[in-house]
C-alpha cells in the first residue's frame, strides 16, 4: 500500500466499521508499509493499524510489529506514531517493554536536540507516558489541610447568587470575594463549599511570587517561581507522571488566539516539568486553567479530577433535552425568595427531572408532579429519583391533556423553545399554556417560568386577567427569568 491509499483508509475507516474490518484482513500488506523507505507511509501505516479493530487473538501480533519497527525507526516525526497506534489496542505491555521504554524516556529527557526537533521529542515522550501509565489514575487527592484560598466558577452575572447561596449553606462572608472568573472563598471547612449546587467548578488558586504578574512576556520564569510544583507535591499522592490539560479563557473571545495561547501554556508547562507533567487532554488528572484579566495578567488555576463531589450523582444518564443540574440550581435560587414548602408543585415540561430533583434540595413541597410526552426521559426522571430516594411523580403525558384533584401552589419550568414556531402557533401555544396553568392552580400561586420567549410571554401576560407579572430576572443571553402570580 502506498502513502496514498494508507492516508485514505484511515479517513474512511472513522466513519465505516464493516471497512476497519476487511482492512484487518490486509494486516499483511499494511505491515509491508512500515518497513517501506517511505517515512510518512511508515507513518500513516502505523496510525491506521491503530485505528482498526482487532480481535483480542491478533493484538499480540500487531503490537510485535509495531514495536519492531519503532525500535528501527530513525525519523522523529514518525516515532510517536507506532507508540500511539500501540496505546490505542488498549493491551498489557510486557514487562521488558516497559523497561525498555523507560530508558529511551529518560535517554530523551537528557538529549540534547536541535529546536525545531523539540516537538517531535516531546511527542514521543508523551506517548512514552501514556503506555507506562497505561492510562490509569496513578494519583489520589489527598484532601485539605489549611485554609486555601479556591476559585468557584459560575456563568457570567450568576455571581451574587453564588455568594447568597454559600452564606445560607453556612461559608463565613468574610471569605467570600467576587471575581471576573466567580467567586473567590478562603476555606478550610470544604463541606459548605460542596453542598454548593450553582457553580461550575472548583480551582484552587495558583499563587505566584508576590509582586508579580503571569505575562506572556514571563510566562516560563513566573510559574517556575510560582507554587505550582508545591502544590502538585500537597495534593496529590501516588508515583509517575501526571498527565494534564490546558484550558484558556482570554479577556476578550477569540477562538484562535484562545487555540494559540493554550498551545504556548502547554509547552511552557512541558518544558519546565519534564517527565512529571505530560499533556494528555483526553485523559487528564489534572488541569491547568488560565484566566486572563483585563490588565493583560493571567491568574493560574488547578483542579483535580479526583476531588470528589457527589452532588449530581443522580444524574447516571441524561438524554439531549436534559437540564444542566448547575443551570437548575442557579433557576432556584433566583427563585428561592417565591418558592413555598409543603404545598403542590409541578413541572409540566419536566424532561429528565433535574429542575424537581434541584427543587427537593431547597424549601421541600409537600408532593411533586412532572409532566412530558417523551417516555424516555420519564423513564430516566424515575430511576434518577429512586437513587437519591426521592418522591416524586412523573407522568408520560401532555401537559395540555394532564388534570389533578387539588390546586398547586407552584408551577415551575423552563419553557421548551419556540424557534421553530410561527407567531400564530406560538401565540396559541402560550394561550393554552397560561389556560391550562390556570386551570390547576390556586389564587396567589407562583407560576416560575425560563424562557427566551421573553416579548411573547409578556403580551400573554397583560392579556390574561388570571396571572399578572411579579418579576423579571435576567438569566444570560436573552433569557429571563419570570416570576408571575395566579390572581
Amino acid at each position: 500500500m502506498n502513502r496514498e491509499e494508507l492516508s485514505q483508509f484511515r479517513q474512511q475507516v472513522k466513519e465505516n466499521e464493516d471497512l476497519s474490518k476487511e482492512l484487518t484482513g490486509k494486516f499483511s500488506e499494511i505491515k509491508e508499509a512500515l518497513f517501506c523507505d517511505d517515512p510518512k507511509s511508515r507513518k500513516n501505516a502505523a496510525l491506521l493499524l491503530g485505528d482498526l479493530s482487532w480481535m483480542e487473538s491478533e493484538k499480540q501480533e500487531v503490537f510485535r510489529a509495531l514495536y519492531e519497527a519503532y525500535d528501527k525507526e530513525v525519523v522523529l516525526y514518525v516515532r510517536f506514531a507506532y507508540l500511539k497506534a500501540i496505546h490505542k489496542m488498549g493491551i498489557s505491555l510486557p514487562e521488558s517493554v516497559n523497561q525498555e521504554l523507560e530508558k529511551r524516556f529518560q535517554y530523551l529527557l537528557r538529549e540534547e536536540v536541535a529546536v525545531e526537533e523539540k516537538k517531535h521529542i516531546k511527542e514521543e515522550m508523551r506517548w512514552i507516558m501514556m503506555l507506562l501509565d497505561r492510562g490509569e489514575r496513578a494519583h489520589t487527592f489527598k484532601g485539605i489541610k489549611k485554609k486555601v484560598p479556591l476559585l468557584l466558577t459560575v456563568s457570567k452575572d450568576h455571581e451574587n447568587y453564588l455568594l447568597s447561596e454559600l452564606k445560607r449553606k453556612g461559608a463565613n462572608p468574610d471569605d467570600l470575594r467576587k471575581t471576573p472568573f466567580g467567586v473567590r472563598v478562603m476555606t478550610e471547612d470544604i463541606a459548605p463549599i460542596l453542598s454548593s449546587r450553582i457553580y461550575d467548578k472548583i480551582y484552587f488558586i495558583v499563587p505566584i511570587k508576590r509582586g508579580s504578574k503571569l505575562l506572556v512576556s514571563n510566562m516560563e520564569e513566573t510559574i517556575k517561581e510560582s507554587m505550582l510544583s508545591h502544590m502538585l507535591s500537597m495534593y496529590l499522592d501516588g508515583e509517575g507522571a501526571i498527565p494534564f490539560r490546558v484550558s484558556v479563557k482570554l479577556f476578550k473571545t477569540d477562538k484562535d488566539e484562545t487555540h494559540r495561547m493554550a498551545e504556548v501554556f502547554t509547552n511552557t508547562i512541558e518544558s519546565l516539568f519534564p517527565g512529571r507533567l505530560f499533556n494528555a487532554p483526553g485523559n487528564y488528572e489534572i488541569e491547568l486553567f488560565f484566566a486572563q484579566r483585563g490588565d493583560e495578567s493571567f491568574g493560574m488555576y488547578l483542579w483535580f479530577q479526583d476531588f470528589k463531589n457527589p452532588r449530581f450523582d443522580y444524574r447516571n444518564t441524561k438524554v439531549a433535552t436534559s437540564m444542566a443540574p448547575t443551570k437548575a440550581a442557579t433557576m432556584l435560587e433566583m427563585a428561592y425568595p417565591y418558592l413555598q414548602e409543603g404545598g403542590f408543585c409541578l413541572d409540566p415540561f419536566c424532561g429528565t427531572g433535574t429542575l424537581l430533583i434541584e427543587r427537593q434540595m431547597l424549601k421541600k413541597p409537600k408532593e411533586t408532579f412532572g409532566t412530558d410526552i417523551y417516555g424516555v426521559a420519564i423513564s430516566e426522571a424515575r430511576e434518577a429519583t429512586k437513587s437519591i430516594g426521592a418522591n416524586i411523580n412523573f407522568i408520560n403525558r401532555d401537559y395540555f391533556d394532564f388534570t389533578f384533584d387539588g390546586d398547586f401552589n407552584e408551577i415551575i419550568t423552563e419553557f421548551p423553545d419556540l424557534f421553530h414556531k410561527d407567531k400564530e402557533e406560538k401565540e396559541k401555544f402560550l394561550k393554552k399554556f397560561f389556560s391550562a396553568s390556570a386551570a390547576l392552580t390556586k389564587k396567589g400561586a407562583k407560576i416560575i417560568l425560563l424562557t427566551n420567549e421573553n416579548g411573547s410571554i409578556k403580551q400573554q401576560i397583560k392579556r390574561n386577567p388570571d396571572v399578572r407579572l411579579e418579576r423579571e430576572l435576567p438569566f444570560g443571553g436573552r433569557r429571563s427569568l419570570f416570576i408571575i402570580e395566579r390572581n
